[in-house]
């Protein structure tokens, strides 16, 4: 019963590397649907993109002590820093997702655009 549920743990993360690749289209896919002027489009563009902003929220607090630890070479002080700006990217991913979110269904709105990147290559 291990050695299956150590297989199945290897293809899932073995899975999961190709949903990675396209995540950056995926992002653009979706802020285009939230920017269209096609009411249809808008609300299920903006129900996405507030979706994927609740969901990915967690990630931040684990990418920003990394990127400032292992890419920028701060070791003691990279792990506050990085915690405290994951923390904050990620309430404001939460905040962002849920007033798109709600303002999925109102008419002409195109709720809320925030912008920062994540790179993992110094």
């Amino acid at each position: 019963m291990k050695k299956i549920a150590v297989v199945l743990a290897l293809l899932m993360v073995v899975g999961t590397v190709p949903a990675w690749a396209v995540c950056g289209s995926i992002d653009n896919w979706i802020g285009e649907r939230a920017q269209s002027d096609i009411y249809g489009e808008k609300l299920v563009g903006l129900l996405l993109d507030g979706i994927h902003r609740v969901v990915e929220s967690p990630y931040e607090l684990l990418y920003h002590p990394y990127d400032d630890i292992a890419n920028k070479g701060e070791k003691v002080t990279g792990l506050f820093t990085g915690l405290t700006k994951g923390l904050f990217y990620g309430v404001q991913n939460i905040v962002v997702g849920a007033i798109n979110i709600v303002s999925a269904p109102v008419p002409g709105s195109h709720g809320v655009s925030i912008e920062h990147g994540h790179t993992l290559v110094s």
